[in-house]
């Protein structure tokens, strides 16, 4: 306001000197006579240019500085637009975690070990919800789903007494799985990764695999580097190792299995930050695993056991299979698959009552429609999808 009165004033002070100056020089030249008042005419003119064009100068600054910002309210406009577009969207395009501990504590565990309090910080809730949708989507699992939510609840109040000044105890990333294969572990791993992501625990949250063969080498001096590449290439994410017993199994001292183990301890140690290792295996030799090492058994403290699937479970994933390949199972067929599924359970070994024993159960089935139909030289789309008694080999032991 101030600031266009000042124009206005400068604009008319130059212009109304101008004019006067103009009109007096314009009657001394005319006039017959060159008075001592004609020098201060001259000045007049002189100033009153001055003035309008210090004026001309203002108006152009003025408005190329409001084009400026007309423009840069332009471009955030458009960003605001575009970062709303990306929360309508469901979040694809997800930020990095900006939020850091500004002053990092560091306690003591009961092995002597420093550990990093890691601050809980919730910064995506729709991405915890995705990954708990696909978590909640599986089929059977009540166990493992109640221990995650409970994971996740325990790192929510965690953030809040922090918020309110209280105290607050060491977080551990790292845990063990346990059950007989094919239960899901791998799946389920994944799906942990993301939600660490998403509580702002990890910065990526990817899941890299990893057994035996890919953390032990086969001379002295490859071990130590095989695993620390793994580790390196599972940063800011989950290191997730399937049958961990393998890396040390008893009664075999001369293995480099010690050195990896050991390696692997000091890795988690150097990044207890960005780092969640879980391993998975039967129950029994899992104990026996964590519980050989004191390093180990100090850092995994949390356990989820991975049951069986029911039989009506196993007919739940088999009907799943059917469905995302376009085939359809017959009233009949899924009758007679309960039945085996319930004797499998009741006298099958432990390894078949999984979801891996059900995929190759309809895998098998497959081939068997597919010679059954060219067999009968039918082509119409009822026969291409449905699966019948005929099309299940109830002996597959695999």
């Amino acid at each position: 306001m101030m600031r266009d009165l000042f124009n206005v004033l400068l604009g008319g002070l130059g212009l109304f000197l101008a004019l006067f100056g103009g009109i007096g020089l314009l009657s001394e030249i005319f006039s017959s006579e060159l008075r001592a008042t004609s020098t201060i005419i001259v000045w007049v003119v002189f100033a009153g240019v001055f003035f309008l064009g210090l004026w001309l100068l203002r108006v152009a600054w003025a408005a190329d500085h409001k084009s400026k910002i007309m423009s840069r309210a332009k471009k955030d406009a458009i960003a605001r637009a575009e970062k709303e577009t990306q929360r309508k969207s469901g979040g694809k395009i997800r930020e990095e975690h900006k939020t850091r501990v500004n002053e990092e504590q560091e306690n003591v565990d009961a092995e002597g070990h420093l550990e990093r309090e890691i601050d809980p910080v919730i910064n995506g809730k729709e991405s915890i919800d995705d990954a708990m949708q696909s978590l909640n989507a599986l089929i059977g699992l009540s166990r493992v789903k109640e221990e995650i939510r409970k994971l996740i609840d325990f790192i929510q109040i965690q953030k809040y007494r922090r918020d309110q000044g209280m105290k607050t105890p060491v977080l551990s990333l790292h845990l063990v799985f346990t059950g007989n294969p094919g239960t899901g572990k791998t799946t389920v791993a994944r799906l942990v990764g993301k939600i660490y992501a998403a509580l702002g625990l990890l910065k990526e949250g990817q899941m890299i695999e990893a057994m035996r063969q890919d953390l032990i080498g086969e001379y002295i001096g490859q071990t130590a580097p095989k695993v620390k590449a793994k580790v390196e290439e599972a940063l800011d994410g989950v290191l997730f190792i399937d049958e961990a017993y393998a890396l040390a199994p008893p009664h075999m001292e001369s293995d480099f299995g010690g050195e990896a183990v050991s390696t692997l301890i000091a890795e988690m140690e150097n990044y207890r930050d960005r780092l969640a290792v879980i391993v998975a295996g039967y129950t029994d030799k899992m104990n026996d695993f964590v519980s050989m090492n004191p390093g180990i058994k100090s850092r995994f403290t949390r356990y989820i056991e991975f049951d069986d699937y029911s039989p009506r479970e196993m007919l739940k994933i088999f009907l799943k299979f059917a469905g995302d390949d376009d085939y359809q199972v017959s009233t009949e067929l899924r009758e007679s698959l309960l039945n085996h599924f319930v004797n499998v359970k009741n006298n099958g070994s432990k390894d078949l009552g999984n979801a891996r024993y059900v995929r190759n159960l309809f895998g098998k089935s497959t081939e068997r429609h597919a010679a059954r139909v060219l067999d009968g030289n039918l082509r119409d789309k009822e026969t291409l999808s449905l699966l019948t008694d005929e099309d299940i080999d109830f002996g597959l032991t695999i």
